[in-house]
């Protein structure tokens, strides 16, 4: 049977394997794939599921994908980092990649988010990695890579990411996509995954699962308790 797997850059791989093969079989093959030793770090989700919502799902590596997948093959999955650790903890440039893709994904989509300075550099740093060194012609290129939570886009925030670029002339992209997790792994919500709950009383509230523990946040993400 075939899956499809795509990475947090959209890119997909195609994976065979037997009727009969678990999810571990295919994560290993995925990470083979694209050259990755460190394999814990990382996971494959799919998108609902019998009695849930379309929210992403973590498989479980050690049941069968028939088990635990709707409708037959190909199945769709999605490889994303699922234990986030501190970057210099990260021994091969291929997880640092991935590392940098998944974070890349969570700023775009807002899971991740900076205050303006901190994400200048970022930004500084994506375009760093992605296009080589600063030119003062490319205003459009830091349009693109700046964290798009961001509720209004300006030209002192451009003037921002044009300096903190300037200062990085010369960086290597697998040394700018480091600096990137390393900025990333210091901000709040680094490596978290959110669940919307209910207290006794049915109050909205959310817990936090990541790298710094479990949170529990009221609906607003608001740590009330570590």
């Amino acid at each position: 049977m075939w899956c499809f797997v795509s990475r947090p850059d959209s890119v997909l791989l195609e994976v065979e394997l037997g009727p009969k093969a678990c999810g571990q079989e295919c994560l290993d093959k995925v990470c083979k794939k694209l050259g990755i030793v460190e394999v814990d770090y990382f996971g494959l989700q799919y998108s609902g599921g019998k009695g849930t919502d379309s929210r992403p799902l973590w498989l479980n590596t050690r049941n069968r994908l028939s088990r635990q997948l709707d409708g037959p093959p190909p199945y769709r999955l999605r490889f994303r980092v699922k234990f986030f650790v501190p970057p210099h903890l990260l021994l091969q440039e291929a997880t640092r990649h991935m590392f940098y893709l998944h974070l890349k994904e969570d700023l775009a989509e807002g899971r991740l988010t900076a205050p303006t300075n901190k994400a200048a550099r970022i930004a500084a740093l994506i375009a760093q990695a992605e296009t080589g060194d600063y030119d003062c012609n490319n205003a459009d290129l830091y349009a693109s890579c700046y964290p798009a939570y961001l509720p209004t886009w300006s030209n002192d925030i451009l003037s921002a990411i044009a300096a903190e670029h300037d200062k990085i002339r010369g960086m290597k992209r697998a040394t700018a996509e480091y600096n990137m997790v390393k900025e990333c792994s210091e901000l709040e919500g680094y490596g978290q995954e959110n669940y919307a709950v209910k207290d006794s009383s049915g109050v909205n509230m959310h817990i936090g699962v990541g790298p710094e523990g479990i949170l529990l946040m009221d609906d607003d993400l608001n740590t009330i308790q570590r």
